[in-house]
């Protein structure tokens, strides 16, 4: 069996970026930016992502679309075929991009292949998937907070549902050693016991070293798009920098929670308000009395 790839996917806003920069700080892993190319060819579904060979020639011109990443993942035709799949172009290019870093392994982060599962885990089987999700209430109030992305609660609310729920449903069909969900609240609790598990998920031996990951998270935001939304990147872990129990306004909560209420509780996060207030009313003494007089009233048959 060959060594798992893993494809570290989700929400934007929801640790994506620093749960790579851990990774790429291990000695043998090596992550580079998040892959504009392999997104657009997933959604619009072409030949190459179904597996068909594709002439280099043809893919070197399609990366000319993304400079950044051609100059770090084209692949040198002096020592390739003139036509590669999907699997051999990948293992090909990121394989050179690690070598470069004195690293055997490799992995993406590309949040938006989240959207993308299934389909990638046919073409590339040896790919595996870290869905990392965080509470959609902090997601939001994140998003809105930047110049790019959703501007209002209620969108981000849709961004997150629609996200998320894709990457879920999306691993339905893969067996369990091909799909990990890590909460972002879990990692930044106890960081090295979250690193563990993805070690152990992708037969990766633990390295403390992962945990001193600030040069390779100035490396990541020289790679990002918006170096500025992850200022906080190369700082100490610190739980609660943002919370939605303390800075989210009701109205905004109960916004977001119309949208995305059902699936934060799916995901193990506190229930939305109008569960909450549902289920104590029900549990109340009055409601509790009303109950036993309409059963008690229906067993003489009024």
């Amino acid at each position: 069996m060959n060594e798992p790839i893993p494809f570290i996917v989700g929400c934007g806003r929801s640790g994506t970026t620093l749960l790579r920069s851990i990774l790429d700080s291990h000695p043998d892993m090596a992550i580079p930016g998040e892959n504009d190319f392999l997104l657009s060819e997933f959604k619009h579904g072409t030949p190459f992502t179904r597996g068909e060979p594709v002439a280099l020639a043809q893919i070197d011109a399609w990366l000319e679309q993304y400079p950044t990443l051609r100059s770090t993942l084209a692949v040198s035709p002096e020592d390739a075929p003139e036509q590669l799949t999907l699997p051999e172009w990948f293992q090909r290019s990121y394989r050179a991009y690690a070598a470069r870093f004195g690293k055997t392994r490799f992995g993406d982060k590309t949040p938006g292949l989240v959207h993308s599962v299934k389909a990638l885990a046919a073409a590339i089987p040896d790919a595996v998937f870290i869905h990392l999700i965080r509470d959609g209430r902090d997601v939001a109030e994140a998003f809105v907070a930047q110049d790019w992305g959703p501007r209002t609660i209620g969108e981000a609310a849709r961004t997150w549902r629609r996200h998320v729920s894709a990457g879920r449903a999306g691993a339905l069909r893969l067996p369990h050693h091909r799909y990990l969900e890590l909460r972002y609240e879990d990692l930044v609790a106890d960081v090295e016991a979250s690193v563990r598990q993805v070690c152990d998920f992708l037969a990766l031996e633990y390295d403390p070293v992962m945990l001193e990951f600030q040069e390779s998270a100035a490396r990541a935001r020289s790679l990002t798009r918006f170096p500025e939304a992850h200022r906080r990147l190369d700082r100490a872990l610190t739980p609660g920098l943002r919370d939605w129990r303390r800075d989210m306004s009701l109205a905004r909560r109960l916004r977001f929670e119309a949208v995305g209420g059902g699936l934060l509780e799916a995901c193990g996060y506190d229930p939305p308000l109008s569960q909450v207030v549902r289920r104590r009313l029900r549990n109340s003494p009055p409601a509790k009395w009303t109950r036993k007089l309409v059963r008690r009233r229906r067993s003489r048959g009024r």
